[in-house]
């Protein structure tokens, strides 16, 4: 009967509810809906859906299509802010510590996972009388380091 396979649908239907509630995500409880709409005008034809009723099945598949997308492009979004923010706070972070350094160093020098300098530090190669128009960066940091016990002792760190 079609009240029995309407029925049937009825389970599916609030456990979505029921899992949108506890997400409290109102487009579970939304699309839940929208397939329980969609069900009824199935089952409720007997099978047999109206020009009627495939325009209106045809709409509510669109739109849970276009909502779909909508909400993946908003979450996308916003992972992408998240992402630029926390990028932005690293920054600062970093540039906060440098500065607080400089204040207490001579030369404050910012080293890569091979231990080369990221960018030419002035201080450093003045300090080091490297030269006026040599550049210090992509230079590892062991080359900085003159007596052999100095080197030994950073190795073995």
């Amino acid at each position: 009967s079609v009240d029995g396979m309407d029925s049937m649908y009825s389970p599916i239907i609030t456990v979505g509810i029921f899992l949108g509630i506890l997400n409290l995500n109102v487009r579970v409880s939304f699309f839940t809906n929208l397939l329980h709409l969609a069900c009824v005008i199935y089952f409720r034809s007997g099978g047999e859906v109206s020009k009627h009723g495939i325009f209106v099945l045809r709409e509510v598949f669109f739109f849970v299509a276009k909502v779909g997308l909508l909400a993946h492009w908003e979450r996308s979004l916003s992972q992408s802010v998240a992402q630029h923010i926390e990028a932005q706070s690293v920054r600062g972070q970093q540039a906060a510590v440098s500065s607080l350094l400089s204040m207490v160093c001579d030369s404050v020098v910012e080293l890569d996972e091979e231990l080369c300098l990221v960018k030419h530090v002035p201080s450093l190669s003045n300090a080091l009388f490297h030269g006026h128009g040599r550049s210090l960066q992509g230079v590892h940091f062991r080359q900085m380091i003159l007596e052999g016990e100095d080197i030994e002792l950073f190795e073995s760190c």
